[in-house]
């Protein structure tokens, strides 16, 4: 045993006296008597285990609780909390040095771990289903964890200030392990509704369910109480795992942008920090995405040359004046398909006619011939200087522009007619509606339509008489396929809510939209949606054809191929049939470049050596060196086209004349072999002939990696959203909202006049009859007044005095408590 020894000197300080007995290692005998000897041993007793070790709180006795393992905690604390219907919330973690690993505090889910909340409730005193869950609740459980020990010992109390079982089952959450097995489902693509039932199967799927209603002992589990909308919201969360490329929208913008350029599907990109191409004349602040996939080139190659729709929606992210503009063209079913997407913090002509110049530079052998728009200037100076093509405008968007400047209820006779004018075939017939358009409109709106709408190359784009000479994938007066479009987007695919995020939106369009619009194709090319449109027309027109017999039909003299077929609708009106040109003049001709009465002729005329379907064993190709191409309606500015030579004019006439016989229908392919060559020399004519443009080099610069990288990349964050009232062809603009208000009258069309007939309002009314039109026949007054004897006669003298000035008005007086008609 160890030992040390001590000397002290008596009457000196103890440090004094240990200094001298260092210094002094001889002393004499008599200095001896003066020092007391201390010898110290160690303690027998065996050492205290240090403060917070695990011997230490074992001894204790203040951690009552242990466990083999944490995964004997972890299996008790669930058991604890289904059996009570208990939460408990992690709060605190600390760390130790060498004497434990850590000790973890948890609270009762119910004592509030976020502390006190700024929100201050507008109704405080309305009655709630539920109470507030926070109670302050004091119930604690702390654990530690010992290095090289697995024991875990746990400190738990549990005193709570609240019910438990079943009353505190509505203020827990969903177990972690019912989240995570509703997950693995999700990401085994089975359908929300199906997991429903898999977890609720349990409950329900035996006899003793409402015995178990009745014990009052049995304790339910929040698994029982899982509705679609929280499978929704994990679904929802793992959907964002593949979408959310990082946390924030700009970057993760970045790195689909990325994607989409390493798949060839992007055309271009602008953020709002990138440098503006040169020679586009784009703003510098634009946003601008323009997307398109090689499916949608294959689409846009095979329909895009007949026609296109154009047309921007908003409200498809939360960023100020973001919108998606789409290219939609029609099929051969008559659905529309979209093509290419551009999203655009703004549509100015640049944005467009740069959005369409990428998309020609993309396909350059696809050039549109009919390009539908809303009255749009930027959209239509954009086709127009692009694709050189007739532009259409919507009929449902010209309608909704003329209402706005004149009151529907005022003049519904007025607004009747202009539903039909829009619709009107004959020049003639146009010309006789536009003066009774203005013998019965106001001044201001007629002003309007000249200013605006009846310029003649305007008039073009919305009449029905230059609508002619089209065919039936051709056939759409409307926008409404775009129109379709956004509807299927926005309540389809957002499920008809406000999107956020912009890379929502992008993996949307990429992994939801185009998918359905490709297997639609699919279904429709194998016949699961029956014959298309022209497959239809035919068969209608080779059915209504059997009505025509040979008096019906007269040959021309002189000309053995041509024919004079009289109308079955309109006995006086006769149709020119030519079988060598195979064309009709009839109005039916131009959709399929096939009629009832060509059908007839071929029918009941069979020439020798000529099939029933019209083709000719060895036809002849007559020269016709008078004949004009057909001329194609167009109200683009002379400047875009030049004038063509004899050649070419000579080439087209035989080209119009070959496509002609080829639409005939046949019984055999035998001519298919002689077109091969035909078809290559064709196809190589076209890429000589076209005249795309090449487009400045877009500069990329790398991802901005700031914080506010967001801020700097997108358009600010729309903050208000407004919604006007809604009504026929109004979408949010009421009727007359922007007519011209007229000074001489104060009501020049009213038909219903609103009195207040109080004695106060007596002397206003007086001159109720400078309010009214002279002219109306038909009128309605409706009065309020106060139920009294004087006021009631003070109301039938002004009553009678507002008869008496209208024409043909007579006075019938209705006595309700507060309210009469006349």
């Amino acid at each position: 045993m160890n030992a040390f020894t001590s000397r002290f000197c008596l009457g000196l300080s103890s440090a004094r006296s240990q200094a001298n007995n260092e210094r002094d290692n001889n002393f004499s005998a008599s200095q001896a008597s003066s020092l007391i000897e201390f010898r110290v041993h160690d303690d027998p007793s065996p050492p205290r285990c240090p403060v917070g070790s695990f011997q230490h709180d074992l001894a204790s006795g203040k951690y009552q609780k242990q466990w083999k393992s944490w995964r004997d905690f972890e299996a008790w604390l669930a058991a604890e909390q289904e059996q009570h219907a208990l939460e408990f919330r992690l709060v605190n973690t600390y760390t130790g040095s060498c004497l434990y690993t850590r000790q973890l505090r948890y609270v009762c889910s119910r004592a509030g771990t976020g502390g006190q909340k700024e929100y201050v409730k507008l109704h405080p005193d309305w009655n709630r289903k539920r109470g507030p869950k926070r109670t302050d609740c004091k119930c604690t459980l702390i654990v530690k964890q010992y290095p090289d020990i697995s024991t875990v010992l746990g400190n738990y109390s549990d005193v709570h200030d609240h019910d438990l079982g079943n009353a505190n089952l509505p203020f827990t959450q969903i177990p972690k392990a019912a989240r995570e097995q509703i997950a693995g489902l999700l990401r085994m693509k089975v359908a929300p509704e199906h997991i429903l039932k898999m977890l609720h199967r349990g409950v329900y799927d035996h006899d003793e369910l409402f015995t178990q209603d009745l014990d009052t002992d049995y304790i339910a589990s929040r698994m029982e109480f899982i509705e679609l909308r929280d499978i929704r919201r994990i679904e929802k969360e793992i959907e964002a795992e593949a979408i959310r490329l990082h946390p924030d929208d700009g970057q993760s913008t970045i790195l689909w942008v990325q994607r989409l350029r390493d798949k060839g599907h992007l055309l271009t990109f602008k953020s709002k920090t990138d440098p503006v191409p040169t020679g586009s004349n784009l703003a510098l602040n634009l946003f601008l995405l323009v997307i398109q996939t090689d499916w949608q080139r294959q689409i846009f190659s095979k329909y895009g040359h007949r026609l296109v729709c154009i047309d921007a929606t908003h409200n498809v992210t939360m960023y100020e004046n973001l919108n998606l503009t789409t290219l939609v063209v029609r099929d051969k079913w008559g659905y529309g398909v979209p093509v290419s997407w551009m999203l655009a913090s703004n549509g100015t002509e640049e944005t467009i006619t740069y959005f369409l110049k990428v998309n020609r530079l993309r396909s350059p052998s696809t050039i549109p011939r009919r390009i539908i728009s809303d009255f749009d200037w930027g959209q239509i100076h954009s086709c127009i200087a692009v694709y050189n093509a007739v532009i259409l405008l919507c009929w449902w968007h010209v309608l909704h522009a003329w209402q706005q400047h004149f009151s529907i209820p005022a003049y519904p006779e007025l607004w009747e007619l202009l539903k039909n004018w829009i619709r009107i075939t004959d020049q003639g017939e146009f010309d006789a509606t536009w003066i009774k358009i203005k013998s019965m409109a106001p001044q201001g709106f007629i002003e309007y339509l000249n200013r605006y709408w009846m310029p003649e190359h305007v008039v073009k784009m919305w009449s029905a008489v230059f609508r002619s000479e089209r065919s039936i994938f051709e056939n759409c007066d409307t926008n409404m396929l775009i129109q379709a479009w956004h509807s299927v987007l926005k309540g389809k695919f957002l499920h008809g809510k406000r999107n956020r995020r912009l890379d929502h939106l992008i993996s949307t369009l990429i992994n939801d939209v185009l998918p359905h619009y490709a297997l639609k194709q699919r279904r429709q090319d194998l016949g699961f949606e029956g014959p298309d449109l022209e497959v239809k027309k035919r068969q209608d027109v080779l059915r209504r054809s059997q009505v025509y017999t040979k008096s019906d039909i007269t040959q021309v003299e002189g000309c053995d191929s041509k024919y004079l077929v009289r109308s079955k609708s309109n006995p006086s009106q006769v149709y020119e049939v030519d079988i060598e040109t195979y064309t009709c003049t009839c109005l039916d001709y131009p959709l399929i470049c096939f009629c009832k009465h060509i059908c007839a002729v071929q029918r009941l005329f069979d020439e020798p050596g000529t099939p029933l379907d019209g083709v000719r064993t060895s036809p002849k190709v007559p020269s016709f060196p008078s004949l004009q191409p057909l001329a194609q309606p167009s109200n683009v500015p002379e400047g875009f086209s030049g004038p063509k030579s004899n050649a070419l004019i000579g080439i087209a006439e035989k080209l119009e004349r070959l496509a002609a016989r080829l639409r005939r229908p046949r019984k055999n392919n035998n001519t298919l072999l002689a077109l091969g060559a035909l078809e290559e020399a064709v196809d190589e004519m076209l890429l000589v002939t076209d005249t795309s443009c090449v487009l400045p080099a877009v500069q990329h610069f790398a991802p901005v990696v700031k914080d506010n990288s967001r801020l700097a990349m997108l358009p600010g964050i729309k903050t208000k959203r407004t919604r006007a009232e809604d009504a026929a062809y109004g979408a949010g603009a009421s009727s007359g909202s922007k007519a011209k208000k007229e000074t001489n009258k104060k009501y020049v069309t009213c038909r219903h006049i609103i009195l207040d007939l109080t004695p106060l309002a007596y002397f206003k009314v007086k001159n109720v009859e400078n309010d009214i039109e002279s002219s109306c026949s038909h009128y309605t007054i409706r009065y309020t007044t106060n139920h009294t004897a004087a006021t009631s006669n003070l109301s039938i003298r002004v009553l009678s005095f507002c008869t008496s000035k209208l024409s043909g008005g007579t006075l019938c007086l209705s006595r309700r408590a507060s309210s009469g008609t006349i």
